[in-house]
């Protein structure tokens, strides 16, 4: 809602923006698949134990998208497979964005800084290593210019 304020008398009225959503990580691609309950004592275990899992939930893949724009992230390690693997989540998870992070040794988990490629059905963007707060704002802005009504 847009309020008149000292500066603009103008009439109050509804703003309807489509809302972005921001997939930034997958919760945990596998879970137990047999969970248990409360600690487990490795007196009751002995001296192994087969930890089985089964795949989670894919989170963005199910959601509902209709009315908002959705924007995964991907990291990935082998740069010659990246933009593709990143390009496929377009139609796979019908997302209308993928910011890419191809992890190396100077663009890493628990960096200050990144470097992001941020890819829609119709073009790619370089988003420049910088700090992870200036990373956020360039991808919105970008989305912005992208994506404008």
């Amino acid at each position: 809602m847009s309020s008149a304020t000292l500066m603009d008398s103008s009439n109050m009225e509804l703003i309807q923006k489509k809302p972005y959503f921001f997939s930034v990580a997958a919760v945990s691609d596998y879970i137990p698949k047999f969970p248990q309950e409360g600690k487990i004592k490795k007196a009751d275990i002995g001296d192994t134990w087969d930890l089985e899992l089964k795949k989670n939930t894919d989170i963005l893949n199910m959601i509902d998208k209709t009315g908002i724009y959705t924007v995964g992230f991907k990291a990935e390690l082998d740069p010659l497979v990246a933009k593709e693997n990143a390009s496929s989540m377009l139609e796979h998870k019908k997302v209308d964005a993928v910011c890419l992070n191809v992890l190396n040794d100077t663009n890493n988990f628990g960096s200050n800084t990144n470097e992001i490629e941020m890819i829609t059905k119709d073009k790619d963007i370089h988003i420049q290593k910088d700090t992870k707060l200036n990373i956020s704002f360039s991808i919105l802005n970008n989305l912005k210019e992208t994506f404008s009504e």
